[in-house]
């Protein structure tokens, strides 16, 4: 974390596509302790994947993950929650969904955000049915979770079911709360 807020405030008044390339030549040749990053707390993987992202780097750090959780032994489920939120951000949600899975049924990873994590890929990965019976799961772990019923509140409103999704809209109220994965276009 240290490395990317570092990173950050030498680079936070370049433009975009200047700001891309120091992460490109930066984090390429950083001799970083990936540990933080395959096992740590939740922060660090969201931070370093949006730099990632940004510097056009994660499909080649995704394989590099992909590649240490074939081989680990001993933390299987830190490294297999990295690697399922990467497969979210490189658009391979079908494998997010598979992982997330595994970790929920296999390592019991029943925490309120590895199962909206699962929802999301699920939504992504075209099974919406999942998707509403883990966020429902989500929403009774942590009934506060308003991504979790945001997200609800979209799949209800998109299969007809207008009463549910205005029931998990109205309890999100006007809280000023915006999704980090989850908006929507008006059609006529």
């Amino acid at each position: 974390m240290a490395n990317i807020i570092a990173f950050n405030v030498k680079h936070q008044k370049q433009n975009v596509k200047n700001y891309a390339k120091a992460v490109q030549m930066e984090f390429n040749k950083l001799p970083l302790d990936y540990d933080a990053f395959y096992y740590g707390p939740k922060i660090v993987k969201e931070q370093y994947i949006k730099l990632l992202q940004i510097g056009g780097l994660l499909h080649q750090k995704r394989d590099s993950v992909k590649a240490k959780m074939e081989e680990e032994l001993e933390d299987i489920p830190s490294i297999m929650q990295t690697v399922a939120f990467m497969e979210i951000y490189t658009n391979h949600f079908e494998e997010a969904f598979t992982l997330y899975n595994k970790l929920i049924d296999d390592y019991k990873k029943k925490d309120t955000h590895t199962i909206f994590l699962a929802s999301v890929a699920a939504i992504g990965a075209g099974h919406s049915e999942n998707a509403i019976a883990l966020l429902e799961l989500s929403k009774l772990t942590d009934p506060t979770n308003p991504e979790s019923r945001y997200a609800l509140g979209l799949l209800y409103q998109e299969i007809g079911n207008f009463e549910a999704a205005s029931v998990q809209y109205r309890s999100i109220g006007n809280s000023g709360f915006s999704s980090r994965y989850f908006s929507f276009n008006i059609v006529k």
